[in-house]
């Protein structure tokens, strides 16, 4: 049983932490163990958003052709098929465009109670500081705060050992190697940005990097540190 001075749980019943770090950095882990703490009370991850997207609607032609004309309306000279682009990029490793993301997370956003009235954790957005800073605005119209930003580190040679590891499709070293670069050139400016956006101390950088541990020495290892960090 929490009491008011409880460090076990945050002091708001309601808002948003933030989950950043390069591709293979450990988010899933630490996802769960926000989830299994009960500090967060549901979990969205962009890229899974997207890929539950492409799947679904890949299986229902209406509702593709739906999401494609709400795409098609906010980017006109862009891809004829944006969820076939979208899927494209997801492969390559490459950014979707920046209205594209913008959109679908507003949606859910405006269509959640569960986001709307709980603590949750988005996980891998944004990416991007134009994109950050219209997510602090809708989060801000919607009066929901940022409770933390919780930023993972490893390095390139850490990312390309663990992704390769994990045998997925779209991990070629290619693809890899452009996520690093996508890391090094958008991601840290926005972490940059949200450092200097948001009430000191909301970032929290922790190292991500297990050298020589197993798969499941890692997990417990990182996850002790990110919880020591936010408890």
């Amino acid at each position: 049983m929490t009491t008011p001075g409880d460090p076990a749980r945050p002091a708001s019943s309601r808002g948003v932490f933030l989950l950043a770090g390069p591709s293979s950095s450990g988010k899933g882990t630490v996802a769960r163990a926000l989830l299994a703490r009960g500090l967060v009370h549901s979990h969205v991850s962009m890229g899974q958003l997207l890929r539950d997207i492409v799947a679904t609607t890949r299986r229902d032609r209406v509702q593709r052709a739906e999401v494609n004309a709400e795409l098609r309306a906010l980017l006109p000279d862009g891809a004829r098929d944006p969820l076939g682009e979208v899927e494209r990029c997801m492969g390559a490793g490459l950014l979707i465009p920046n209205v594209w993301t913008q959109h679908l997370i507003s949606r859910q956003l405006r269509e959640s109670l569960t986001l709307q009235q709980g603590r949750w954790l988005l996980d891998g957005y944004p990416r991007r500081v134009v994109v950050a800073r219209h997510l602090l605005t809708t989060l801000q119209a919607l009066d929901l705060p940022v409770l933390k930003v919780v930023h993972l580190n490893i390095d390139a040679a850490e990312q390309a050992r663990r992704s390769l590891a994990r045998r997925r499709d779209d991990d070629s070293p290619e693809a890899i190697a452009r996520r690093w670069a996508i890391y090094e050139q958008e991601v840290l400016p926005t972490i940059a940005f949200l450092r200097g956006a948001l009430p000191p101390g909301t970032v929290c950088d922790i190292d991500a990097s297990t050298p020589g541990m197993t798969v499941a020495d890692g997990e417990r290892e990182l996850t002790a540190r990110v919880l020591s960090a936010l408890l």
